[in-house]
């Protein structure tokens, strides 16, 4: 099947796309691939003060298909290469010819730029998921200065107390952020308490796990690890009080994100309340704008953030 007169060399091509939360049209210009035949790059450029910055999507066309399989991000200062990076991925995206516009993969690439601005006035769901290859036209920070923060902010609660945010699903179909108030580990004591309290009606419920930090040498390692007890449960209740636990344990491995973000045995957990409704802030923009995929929303909702406090 014959490339699409659209991704020809040298085409403009106009995308919605997400950049922290808010949706606009970009221009992307197609251009082949200096090697592979089958090849070609979709690139974005962009002024931000003194510096330019372009990303280069690489694609294979693949018989009606475009594989997503890398990208190359470059920002330049007065003319000077400053940062450069390479990153490799597979997604692959079905494409279907309209009218003016390619349907890649769900979202929309607009041979005009008033059919994309017609799009987002009417609020559409057709924009662009650019997938593991994601890469924003906006400056940031570097991602292993900012894990290595993330975790050392983490490590610091641990030892001294704070808290910790987790979105979970609400009756509603909803997510909300809730608190993990952390109690650190005493001179004498067994363990720190983790613990985060839920009100059902007129019952509040109390949940806590022990918890025993095992930080790695370095913080940057990826081998630091929690070890959580428990969990126990107090109900309170007009009528009385109860309580029941589970003894279990279960060790899992933390590693650094981002500033305010760290994985706990592959769950994602905040370290601030405001990272964790600015996530909350991106899922439902990503509902909104992102072409739907399988299962429900609420199911799809879940599915985006990333799970919660684990353990047994």
């Amino acid at each position: 099947m014959p490339r699409p007169a659209l991704l020809a060399a040298g085409t403009e091509l106009h995308l919605l796309v997400l950049e922290n939360d808010r949706p606009s049209c970009q221009a992307w210009t197609v251009e082949d691939a200096p090697v592979q035949e089958h090849e070609l790059w979709l690139v974005g450029r962009r002024r931000h003060r003194d510096r330019t910055l372009q990303v280069r999507y690489r694609y294979a066309w693949d018989a009606g298909r475009l594989v997503l399989t890398g990208y190359t991000r470059e920002e330049q200062a007065a003319g000077v290469l400053d940062l450069g990076e390479n990153g490799h991925c597979e997604h692959p995206a079905s494409v279907t010819e309209h009218p003016g516009a390619l349907e890649v993969g769900g979202g929309v690439w607009f041979a005009h730029a008033s059919e994309c601005e017609v799009a987002l006035a009417a609020q559409l769901p057709v924009a662009t998921d650019f997938g593991a290859c994601a890469q924003s036209l906006d400056p940031r920070d570097d991602d292993d200065s900012a894990a290595g923060a993330g975790m050392r902010s983490f490590d610091t609660m641990m030892r001294r107390g704070g808290a910790l945010h987790e979105l979970v699903p609400t009756e509603a179909g909803g997510l909300q952020c809730e608190r993990w108030s952390i109690t650190p580990q005493r001179r004498g004591q067994p363990a720190g308490g983790l613990a985060r309290v839920r009100r059902h009606g007129r019952t509040v419920v109390t949940t806590l796990f022990g918890y025993d930090w095992s930080p790695a040498e370095s913080l940057a390692d990826r081998d630091s690890e929690l070890t959580l007890f428990g969990p126990s449960h107090t109900y309170e209740a007009p009528e009385g009080k109860s309580s029941m636990g589970y003894a279990c344990a279960e060790t899992v491995a933390v590693s650094g994100v981002d500033r305010d973000v760290v994985m706990m045995g592959g769950n994602r957990m905040y370290l601030a309340r405001d990272a964790c409704e600015r996530a909350h802030q991106t899922i439902q923009a990503r509902l909104r704008w992102l072409p739907p995929e399988g299962g429900t929303p609420a199911e799809r909702m879940a599915a985006l953030a990333g799970g919660g406090m684990p353990g047994c």
